[in-house]
């Protein structure tokens, strides 16, 4: 059956995209986290603009997440404590 087959077809394709999207997120992670960061450090830099206009700046950001057996306890603390600040 035709409709089937590009079905599967489709499937395959979104299969392989997923997997070089993911691939892309990792590769563009790399390079804000550590490639570029790096970079303006060893030329002594916090920040650069590009020929084009770009500006690449250094910032610190940090990033946490609950493990999901505590997430549970841990939103409700948190709306517990939203409430007491109220």
């Amino acid at each position: 059956v035709r409709g089937a087959d590009e079905v599967a077809q489709i499937d395959a394709e979104m299969a392989k995209l997923a997997e070089t999207m993911e691939k892309l997120a990792k590769r563009r992670k790399f390079l804000i986290e550590d490639a570029l960061p790096t970079m303006l450090d060893e030329l002594g830099f916090e920040s650069i603009t590009l020929d084009d206009g770009r500006t690449l700046e250094k910032a610190q950001a940090v990033f946490a997440s609950i493990p999901e057996a505590k997430r549970a306890a841990a939103f409700k603390w948190l709306r517990d404590a939203m409430h007491y600040l109220g």
